[in-house]
């Protein structure tokens, strides 16, 4: 999401667009939490910078969950017919299980910061 301008939206025949990139943005985030999880089960020690960079992407993603909340209530206010209207409520309920998930995800990160551990070169190469 461009953040340096003022958002775009689309009308509703960019619905399909609109829910591919909720449905990846959705996978992604079930990824990360499967990976940030077992972290957490395991040995909950991970490298510093995986988890400030995850950090800074999940708390970007809440500008465009808002983004996407704004889009859904442009298109509930057009939604004439009953279908439309029926597809705008999943929809809008894939968003609430993605800020859910989201918000989710950045408490396990900030739980795993205090265990995180910076790699150094030096550790990379005894690696290889």
């Amino acid at each position: 999401m461009n953040r340096t301008k003022e958002p775009i939206y689309h009308p509703l025949s960019f619905f399909s667009t609109i829910e591919g990139h909720l449905d990846n943005l959705l996978e992604d985030l079930e990824n990360q939490w499967e990976l940030f999880a077992f972290v957490r089960d395991n040995s909950g020690k991970t490298d510093e910078d995986a988890v400030k960079n995850s950090q800074e992407l999940l708390k970007k993603n809440f500008d465009d969950i808002a983004f996407y909340q704004e889009q859904l209530a442009r298109w509930a206010q057009g939604a004439k017919r009953e279908p439309q209207q029926k597809d705008l409520g999943v929809l809008a309920q894939k968003l609430s299980k993605i800020r859910a998930l989201n918000s989710k995800l950045l408490d396990l990160t900030k739980s795993l910061s205090s265990k995180s551990f910076k790699i150094s070169e030096n550790s990379v190469e005894e690696l290889a």
